[in-house]
């Protein structure tokens, strides 16, 4: 359960990146098709070229960053420990390689 949310988190954030990166060359067009003051423009100008140049990142209190990565190593790692357990609590089979061929 804990799985599925931290993965749809996960696709969430990165959809909001992708859409975070569609905003600045919508801006531009949206400035150059219309008539605006040149105050106005170039606030504009100056807003999209911070939105080109800024990398949009969401992390965890800035520990380490929420993508498919992070989420590929949580499910890595436990599929890993879930292993070492099953392995360690599997019961020993008997020791049969002590045959004796007597022959009477």
């Amino acid at each position: 359960m804990a799985a599925c949310l931290c993965g749809r988190l996960i696709h969430e954030i990165q959809q909001l990146i992708k859409e975070f990166k569609k905003t600045a060359p919508i801006t531009f067009e949206i400035l150059y098709s219309s008539s605006a003051d040149h105050s106005l423009k170039a606030a504009v100008i100056y807003f999209t070229q911070e939105l080109l140049h800024k990398q949009l990142t969401f992390t965890a209190y800035g520990l380490f960053p929420l993508d498919y990565t992070f989420f590929q190593s949580i499910f890595a790692t436990s599929l890993t420990y879930s292993i070492i357990i099953l392995q360690s609590s599997v019961p020993s089979r008997p020791n049969l390689t002590r045959f004796t061929n007597e022959t009477n």
